[in-house]
């Protein structure tokens, strides 16, 4: 994942603690990976199974199963159900999503925000160009 943000392979390792070597050799499958996850989803493996086989967090696995979706489908795999009226109440973050830190936002809110708010596949930059 970070290697696909433009992150250099020394940071990576110095980060995670592990050889460049190590990070190199994954960086290069990394498209094989996500195709054994796909192919253990559809195989009838849970996400957390998937996650601890192949040692990726749980995100990585729902981001890759959810990829091709809809939003509206991503929130019925998600089992959130869209909300529509004014006020959201969410009293518990998705533990799915992000790193226990104590002023964590539900992924829930970040969802509906985006959903209600932008249109689907419109990822522009402030001065209004494609940041790909």
């Amino acid at each position: 994942m970070m290697t696909r943000l433009g992150i250099p392979l020394v940071r990576i390792a110095k980060r995670l603690n592990i050889h460049r070597e190590t990070i190199s050799k994954y960086a290069q499958n990394i498209d094989g990976l996500f195709n054994q996850i796909l192919q253990a989803f559809k195989s009838g493996y849970s996400i957390l199974e998937i996650s601890q086989i192949y040692g990726v967090p749980q995100s990585l696995v729902w981001s890759k199963i959810l990829k091709e979706k809809t939003d509206q489908e991503r929130f019925k795999a998600l089992n959130w159900g869209l909300r529509t009226w004014d006020q959201w109440y969410f009293n518990d973050v998705d533990k799915r999503f992000g790193d226990p830190w104590p002023g964590r936002i539900p992924a829930h809110l970040v969802a509906h925000t985006l959903f209600y708010f932008t249109r689907q596949n419109c990822l522009k930059t402030v001065d209004g160009r494609s940041p790909i």
